[in-house]
């Protein structure tokens, strides 16, 4: 119904809903925490929604009461997906038209953001971007020293890896990665970020070293899913599944499709791990 549902996460229930939101399915959704500037709040938490109606919005987290609206500027071209980095500050959102746009987050005099559309990637890509990303790495040399890049990937199966603080698109290319299958999710990882995980429409899975343009491993598919099915059997209890489909375990799979894949860094002496999210 095109809504949007704010939830408490430490208790899982709903705490606001925005009805209709938007005027066509929701494509991205992104939780963008306040900002303090010394004694006075610069910026309340918000939620910024993407949407094939073509526009993202900015909502006040607390109240559900909208706060800016960002349009593309073509025609007839749907947000598929969007990202928040440089601390609230910059929104990327990828579309059906294969560009990346940027809008500006920054508040105004009023707290408010402006939402102007400051400029779009148009080279990167050849179909539609599906999934867009902000990452703030380190140097392993020096992991006080940090960057933020941008990973947008597509539907023709390139992930590409942006420094968004070079002046030009040229500039700005860091490297450039093929998946070989249209892509659905990307996700940086690791210690130092230094890691990309990319998902893909055949839901496989692969990682690579995305400054190298190196791929690390690929995960697989039908046999990635089918360790996933037995972990999350195992954990609930779950009685074995009947039949074989090369991947060591039943016919029938409990994580049929990959959603997602998350990094958990723990305080020092704790684990590390990529969480894939099926």
């Amino acid at each position: 119904d095109h809504s949007v549902a704010i939830y408490d996460a430490s208790e899982g229930r709903v705490v606001r809903t925005i009805g209709g939101a938007h005027g066509g399915p929701i494509s991205g959704l992104e939780f963008v925490p306040g900002a303090a500037d010394g004694q006075r709040p610069s910026r309340r938490h918000r939620v910024v929604s993407s949407s094939r109606d073509g526009t993202c919005r900015v909502w006040d987290a607390a109240t559900g009461s909208p706060v800016a609206t960002l349009r593309l500027d073509r025609e007839g071209e749907s947000a598929l997906c969007l990202s928040v980095g440089y601390g609230g500050a910059l929104c990327a959102v990828g579309t059906d038209g294969a560009r990346v746009s940027f809008f500006d987050l920054r508040p105004g005099g009023d707290g408010t953001p402006s939402g102007s559309l400051m400029g779009s990637y148009v080279d990167a890509h050849t179909e539609g971007v599906n999934a867009v990303r902000f990452g703030e790495v380190s140097d392993p040399r020096d992991p006080s020293t940090t960057r933020t890049v941008l990973a947008s990937a597509g539907e023709d199966g390139l992930a590409v890896i942006h420094d968004p603080s070079a002046p030009g698109e040229e500039e700005a290319l860091v490297s450039v990665l093929n998946a070989g299958a249209p892509l659905r999710r990307v996700d940086f990882f690791g210690p130092s970020m230094e890691g990309l995980c990319c998902l893909t429409g055949n839901e496989t899975a692969s990682v690579h070293a995305w400054d190298a343009a190196q791929t690390v491993s690929d995960l697989g598919g039908a046999g990635l899913r089918r360790a996933l099915s037995d972990a999350a059997d195992a954990a609930s209890g779950a009685v074995g599944r009947a039949g074989s489909d090369g991947g060591g375990g039943g016919g029938e799979m409990s994580v049929e499709y990959l959603v997602g894949c998350t990094w958990t860094s723990l305080p020092p002496g704790g684990d590390r791990a990529l969480h894939l999210l099926g």
